[in-house]
């Protein structure tokens, strides 16, 4: 969370919202001057923690969360994105399917300036049961990234042993994640 006071309560809604509840809801502050972070504690919900740190940017926001986490399986969104209602509950539907990987996503949209929709299709991959396995994500990659943060979750193990977010990337830094050696 910097600076969202105008999105915030949407995204916190759409968390809230989901069709699994048992989940735990840590918001990261990271410097914000705007009272996005009093819109949070506004927010009468005992799963959600506020953390409040000196801005630092989204890298060490996001690693700082997941420290502050308890949970095994992280899932990330943006303070100006929000979630279908199903998106953490698809998230476990792919966790159980396939319990031996690291990271899970569901598909994602993206709002245009205009407002339009625009939905990444990925041609190359093959659905069975509505789930795909991505194994090599550059090549899948190649027009729109298969991933987007807000559409995310690592196990935490996985997340720890390739480092986390680089903090000493300002752009893409999700996609550093991604492309991480992961031996």
């Amino acid at each position: 969370l910097y600076n969202k006071g105008k999105t915030i309560r949407r995204t916190l809604d759409a968390i809230i919202g989901q069709t699994v509840g048992n989940i735990e809801i840590v918001v990261v502050d990271d410097g914000s001057t705007d009272g996005s972070a009093e819109i949070v504690e506004e927010v009468r919900d005992s799963r959600i923690r506020l953390i409040r740190q000196l801005n630092s940017g989204v890298s060490q926001a996001r690693n700082n969360g997941v420290r502050q986490s308890r949970c095994d399986l992280i899932a990330f969104i943006d303070a100006d994105d929000e979630w279908t209602p199903v998106h953490l509950e698809n998230i476990l539907k792919a966790s159980n399917r396939f319990p031996r990987c690291g990271i899970y996503a569901t598909n994602y949209s993206v709002v245009m300036p205009d407002g339009s929709l625009r939905h990444p299709r990925f041609h190359e991959l093959q659905p069975e049961d509505g789930f795909c396995l991505i194994r090599n994500y550059f090549k899948t990659s190649k027009t729109s990234s298969v991933l987007s943060c807000s559409s995310i979750a690592l196990t935490r193990e996985v997340f720890l042993r390739i480092g986390g977010f680089p903090v000493t990337e300002t752009v893409k830094e999700d996609h550093c994640l991604y492309a991480q050696d992961r031996k």
